[in-house]
């Protein structure tokens, strides 16, 4: 079908009497004959399926095409000129998401907007076919390799703490389809590379995560030295800018990533999934420890499935968590837990296959019109779609002996209500004074006045809400998130 497809695809451009037209479509044919196999063979049905139809002309099939290949089937059109503009802002977007320098994005932002028929809803579709925004050259398939983070390209400051993370790759790995993934935490008695080991094993031996196809990444999250796990601030600094890059550098699935651990990346998978419900689909911790920072944190667990093993003689482990486990299920959260009796500190790797299959039917939750969380850290104040800035001192829970935490948490709470009036309200309760909020039109109708409103501030919106390629592709730069994509933004300070 592939070799059909090129053939055809030759005849018809040699059919264009356009010279200009058949110039740019000869660059395009390239780049599909370089690029096809199984997984991008399917981009081109919509062609191959009325490629015999005599009502088309050789310009309208080129345009079905080529628009599919860039926009993906559904999004195909029967214009050829239509499906060149869509290349020509296909090539400023990979243009933006590579440049370094802000001033020289401002403008590829200009021409890229400039360019007809192109707005954020086409954007938004060429996002899910582009190629990687970070080059993976040296990876290899089924092998454990150290990646150090490039800070500018993380979207963080150059001299930011340096993050590193090992990765390893299912076997079959294709960069033209997504994989989820694995974020596995290490105990502080084994490095990153144990984790990789234990989920995918290695090139000659591939085990679970190669052979059902999931990515696995293990940052480096503690400083050297730590005997148990620090809570710290920098953990989650770590982790979230390893996920950044694993998926600007991967094809990665970000509605299907697991958070785990063994000891006390137990202890950190909790405190992590608990801090960052929006962006895990589940977490795994493996004999971890409910810390007592977690304590605060445990109403988060709502927005995220558990799934929790340890060992009826794992130290005092059990007794620890019972009652916030039991506190979770009573409350009704997705919590599954599996206890071994007789068994202790170990890396239960019996359980495996169950954790596949838990694995394998979980989604994350991506824009939910409700919801409220504990904060406890100055750095983890962005849930789902909104952000507050600058959270009061007295909410940053501090570690005394890593046990005893000082201070509370502070709550925030937001809530979309679109009733059956002209416009739709957002109400947030915080104790931040800056807000920035991200939306998409799986939240909120754009043709529909936007009302937002922060409880006990004069401060609101109330306006009609555009659509802006320029905040598209902003937010993919600094998150590398393709399944999750925010059209416009609404900063309130």
């Amino acid at each position: 079908e592939g070799e059909l497809a090129l053939a055809l695809l030759g005849e018809l451009q040699s059919e264009l009497e356009d010279d200009a037209q058949r110039e740019k479509v000869d660059a395009m044919r390239v780049e599909v004959s370089d690029k096809l196999n199984y997984e991008t063979l399917s981009r081109l049905r919509p062609f191959l399926q009325q490629v015999d139809d005599p009502t088309r002309s050789a310009a309208e099939k080129l345009g079905l095409a080529y628009s599919a290949w860039v926009l993906g089937p559904s999004a195909a059109v029967p214009t050829l000129d239509r499906a060149i503009n869509v290349w020509a802002a296909r090539f400023e977007i990979i243009r933006y998401l590579h440049t370094r320098n802000s001033v020289t994005r401002t403008q590829i932002l200009a021409d890229l907007t400039s360019i007809e028929g192109v707005g954020p809803e086409t954007v938004k579709n060429l996002i899910a076919f582009l190629p990687p925004l970070i080059d993976s050259g040296g990876v290899q398939p089924g092998v454990a390799t150290e990646i150090v983070v490039d800070q500018v390209m993380a979207g963080v400051s150059a001299d930011s703490p340096e993050v590193r993370y090992h990765v390893l790759l299912p076997s079959e790995y294709s960069r033209d389809r997504t994989y989820p993934m694995i974020v596995a935490l290490h105990s502080v008695e084994r490095d990153p590379q144990f984790e990789l080991r234990w989920w995918g094993g290695t090139q000659k031996k591939p085990l679970q995560s190669q052979r059902h196809g999931y990515i696995v990444i293990a940052p480096d999250y503690e400083q050297p030295g730590e005997k148990t796990y620090s809570y710290s601030p920098m953990c989650h600094y770590r982790v979230q800018i390893a996920i950044r890059d694993a998926r600007k550098r991967f094809s990665v699935n970000s509605d299907r990533v697991i958070v785990s651990g063994h000891g006390s990346g137990g202890d950190a998978a909790f405190d992590i999934g608990f801090s960052h419900p929006d962006v895990f689909a589940g977490a795994i911790p493996i004999t971890g420890v409910l810390g007592n920072v977690n304590i605060h944190l445990r109403d988060n667990g709502e927005y995220l499935p558990w799934f929790i093993v340890g060992g009826e003689l794992d130290r005092d482990t059990f007794d620890r968590n019972a009652r916030h486990i039991d506190y979770m299920m009573k409350k009704r959260y997705d919590v599954l837990l599996t206890e071994y009796i007789g068994r202790g500190y170990e890396s239960y790797y019996s359980e495996i296959h169950r954790l596949f299959e838990w694995m394998d039917m979980q989604t994350r939750l991506k824009f939910p019109q409700e919801f409220s969380v504990e904060v406890v850290r100055p750095n983890n104040n962005r849930f789902f779609w909104l952000k507050s800035h600058t959270i009061p001192n007295s909410s940053r829970v501090r570690q005394v002996g890593l046990r005893v935490p000082v201070g509370r948490p502070k709550t925030i709470s937001a809530k979309i209500l679109s009733g059956r009036t002209e416009y739709t309200t957002i109400s947030i309760t915080s104790p931040s004074r800056v807000h920035t909020i991200w939306l998409a039109p799986e939240m909120i109708d754009f043709d529909r006045r936007l009302q937002v409103r922060v409880v006990g501030s004069p401060r609101k919106f109330n306006d009609f809400v555009e659509a802006s390629v320029g905040t598209i592709l902003e937010d993919l730069r600094i998150r590398g998130d393709r399944q999750k994509i925010y059209q416009a933004k609404i900063v309130l300070n």
